[in-house]
């Protein structure tokens, strides 16, 4: 099941032009309110406003989706759309492990949060990042301006290249590690070059599939849908409390919210990343669950043949 599709409005299910879904209308209340409480910081309702604001925002994109195409994630699939935020807290959790290395964010007013609290407060909040970019990414991708990056020149995919972007992306990783200071950019492509070959070659969706149709498409609504979501992440937690702020080296100057201006370009290539690892871990869940339906079908065969006694 795919989660979103880079198309048009579909013709098999037209929507009215005049009637914007429920969910939208729910999404930006949420939005006023859990903004307006976080930046005035009225507690305690301001200290746990992300989870909501993000909420409001994704069935705002859902709404925007299905009032536009005709579809959406949620009305394709609930069960997919569940699936987004579930796997999106356990792909933020990588990045807080690689950030223990770069230590390019860090988080203020969670002194005092025990570890069970923080822990599950911010599972909660990182739950929000794939839906939000997969919404964010089917919106983009239904604008014409990126029908023109569909028929471009195929390029050539080899088993060396995925080989080699695999193993690219396993160096990348142990720069981090190693010299973290100087590898920090590589947060934010590594991940992608060591899954999506994977992905590809278990037959799963993948960035090099399309690109070796000449089809890049995924890549442009990836890329835009995170830099937009970015922006909503550094508006919206500028004036929040607790909030993240940036420790990143040679490039903490030009500062738009609490990000520096070159750290935006870092969202481009995180939208791969989120659909790498999204198809990663729903591909590697859904084969373990087919593997243990197996084993239980094959026991109840088995005492099937057995007979009764």
């Amino acid at each position: 099941m795919i989660p979103w599709k880079v198309s048009a409005r579909n013709p098999e299910k037209p929507s009215s032009p005049y009637r914007f879904p429920l969910r939208g209308a729910v999404g930006l209340a949420l939005i006023a309110g859990a903004w307006s409480t976080s930046w005035l910081q009225v507690s305690p309702f301001g200290q746990n406003s992300f989870f909501p604001l993000w909420l409001g925002y994704i069935l705002t994109m859902d709404a925007l989706n299905l009032w536009r195409r005709g579809t959406s994630p949620l009305s394709r699939s609930p069960g997919v759309f569940l699936s987004m935020f579930l796997i999106s807290a356990p792909m933020w959790w990588v990045f807080e492990g690689i950030n223990y290395f770069t230590q390019n964010w860090h988080y203020l007013g969670v002194e005092d949060y025990s570890t069970l609290r923080y822990f599950v407060i911010a599972s909660w909040h990182f739950s929000t990042v794939i839906p939000a970019v997969f919404e964010t990414a089917e919106l983009v991708g239904s604008l014409k301006f990126v029908d023109r990056f569909g028929a471009r020149r195929p390029m050539p995919v080899s088993s060396w290249v995925l080989i080699g972007t695999t193993v690219l992306g396993l160096i990348s990783l142990f720069a981090l590690v190693t010299w973290p200071n100087y590898a920090f950019p590589a947060t934010w492509i590594s991940i992608f070059l060591l899954l999506d070959p994977i992905n590809h070659l278990l037959g799963r969706p993948s960035v090099i599939a399309t690109l070796r149709l000449g089809d890049w498409r995924l890549v442009i609504a990836m890329g835009t849908a995170a830099l937009i979501c970015g922006w909503f992440w550094e508006m919206w937690n500028y004036l929040a409390f607790p909030k993240w702020h940036y420790t990143v080296p040679f490039v903490q100057y030009a500062q738009v919210f609490e990000m520096p201006l070159l750290g935006y370009a870092g969202y481009l290539p995180f939208g791969l990343e989120v659909h790498a690892f999204y198809y990663f871990l729903y591909g590697l869940v859904r084969w373990v669950l087919t593997g243990i339906t197996h084993i239980k079908w094959a026991e109840n065969v088995q005492k099937v043949e057995e007979g009764p006694g």
